[in-house]
């Protein structure tokens, strides 16, 4: 299916036939076109929140830099809804884990669940989880429900 195109007239010089080809574009191309522009936020998205979540180190009370850091994000998608998730994770040596989450772009109505060893909290858009053994995520909208609980592998 073709958009309507607009007719203007062609600069001087140039042939009123072709001049109006670039502007026919199909819907399938504009789709496309959107669609790669989401994928590149998306993924722009979640390297500035892996960025932002290496940067920030793993706190006062860990001292050193672990080099056991693992880092994972995602994107969640509730309903017609989106956010964008990361988190961290480091092993505290004892079968618990010390890790960061982050998130950004969530859509009007997103908000996420945190289970911390399978105790459900709401979570805010970043935080600290310290001596659990098992982090899940999930994203909800508000009258739609939630996703699957994410886990970092």
């Amino acid at each position: 299916m073709l958009l309507d195109v607009v007719t203007e007239s062609p600069p001087p010089g140039q042939d009123s036939r072709t001049s109006n080809i670039n502007a026919t574009t199909t819907k399938k191309e504009t789709d496309m076109r959107n669609a790669l522009r989401k994928k590149a936020l998306t993924l722009t998205t979640g390297l500035v929140l892996a960025g932002s979540l290496l940067a920030a180190g793993s706190g006062a009370a860990h001292g050193e830099e672990p080099s056991t850091r693992a880092l994972s994000c995602t994107t969640l998608h509730p309903s017609s809804g989106a956010v964008n998730v990361c988190k961290s994770w480091t092993p505290n040596g004892d079968g618990t884990f010390y890790g960061k989450w982050s998130s950004s772009g969530a859509t009007a109505g997103v908000y996420l669940q945190g289970s911390l060893d399978g105790r459900v909290e709401y979570l805010n858009s970043e935080g600290i989880y310290d001596d659990v053994r098992k982090f899940l995520i999930r994203a909800c909208k508000s009258g739609a429900g939630c996703t699957a609980w994410w886990c970092h592998s």
